[in-house]
């Protein structure tokens, strides 16, 4: 097809690509994610945005510094982006010497958490770190409905369409990064 160069705007799609982009001489270019693991990648991979842990390292040092600890952490676990935030924050706050309530990876198409924030809530937690996409909102709404009102902290994905529909009134009040 003479493909020269791909545009690639998911992480979870520049690990996929590389090693076959690298055989058929074609660049990956990723102007949204950047990374040691990225850049670890075949010279065929070039990044050349925000580092993509900062997404997870300054809400995490955020909370830290606000004190709104304990915290408990949800990702989506079959996914790698998520996966990496989790890693972040999990990392800054065990260094911070603070260990979490509830640390759970699920996978995306959960659609009931309530058994998961009901033991975050008897556990303490005063802040929440979501690393998700769609499922997102049904957290945001689960956690209204049971009457949890943790400080929340996630990607600026929270602002799409789909979790908006979903998670309504449970918008408010939350704490993301979007460098």
């Amino acid at each position: 097809l003479g493909i020269k160069v791909i545009f690639v705007y998911t992480y979870s799609g520049v690990l996929a690509l590389a090693d076959r982009a690298q055989k058929d001489g074609v660049l990956l270019l990723d102007p949204l994610d950047c990374d040691e693991d990225l850049a670890a990648l075949p010279n065929s991979v070039i990044c050349i945005a925000k580092m993509s842990e900062d997404l997870a390292r300054v809400p995490t040092l955020y909370a830290i510094g606000r004190s709104d600890l304990p915290a408990s952490l949800l990702y989506v676990e079959n996914d790698a982006f998520p996966v990496k935030m989790a890693s972040v924050t999990r990392k800054l706050l065990n260094d911070a010497g603070h260990q979490l309530v509830i640390d759970a990876g699920y996978q995306a198409t959960t659609n009931d958490f309530r058994a998961l924030l009901l033991k975050a809530r008897q556990g303490g937690s005063k802040s929440l770190f979501l690393y998700g996409y769609a499922e997102t909102g049904v957290i945001l709404k689960q956690l209204k409905e049971i009457g949890f009102q943790p400080q929340v902290y996630a990607m600026a994905n929270i602002l799409s369409p789909d979790i908006k529909a979903v998670a309504g009134a449970g918008l408010e009040n939350i704490i993301f990064s979007n460098l």
